[in-house]
């Protein structure tokens, strides 16, 4: 928001309940093979970023289901390498956000129904037989979604936090 000050000493640490913690704030990091990123919040906050090419493999056609990724290229306007790569995105700054436990099993339970432009996020499900206990609710979260030329990424925080607080720089 630029109201924010970084101390000229700060130090990065592991937290309780092992993410990592910037000074007092949460932190979320990420990196693919050419980009990096990082948010800090007083607030849980979660980003990821990765490439178009990594999400191609079949493998990861249970964490990210074909429906899902239609959905949210029928919805953004994109191709389906860009719809695959930010639901990936998606379900892992939310899980950096919420989640504790595994991230195959989370990722498997969220189940994506759409994002449609201008939403403040997208509209998902829990799959009732294997979500977790804390399972977030879509209405608690917003998001804000970046596609470049071979990479996606997203960033969560939640809906209470002001539209305009958090966005990428």
């Amino acid at each position: 928001t630029g109201s924010c000050r970084f101390p000229s000493q700060a130090s990065v640490r592991t937290g309780a309940d092992g993410r990592p913690v910037f000074d007092a704030s949460t932190l979320s990091i990420s990196h693919s093979r050419h980009e990096a990123m990082a948010a800090v919040a007083r607030t849980p906050i979660g980003v990821d970023t990765e490439t178009f090419d990594a999400m191609r493999a079949d493998s990861l056609a249970a964490l990210v289901r074909p429906r899902e990724a239609e959905a949210l290229r029928r919805g953004l306007g994109c191709d389906l390498p860009a719809a695959r790569t930010l639901a990936w995105c998606l379900k892992e700054a939310l899980f950096k956000a919420t989640g504790s436990g595994a991230f195959a099993a989370f990722a498997g339970a969220l189940q994506l129904l759409q994002w449609t432009r201008g939403d403040p996020g997208p509209e998902w499900r829990w799959d009732a037989a294997c979500a977790p206990a804390d399972a977030p609710a879509a209405r608690a979260w917003q998001a804000r979604f970046g596609i470049g030329a071979d990479a996606a990424w997203v960033l969560v925080a939640p809906a209470s936090a002001p539209a305009n607080s958090f966005d990428f720089d």
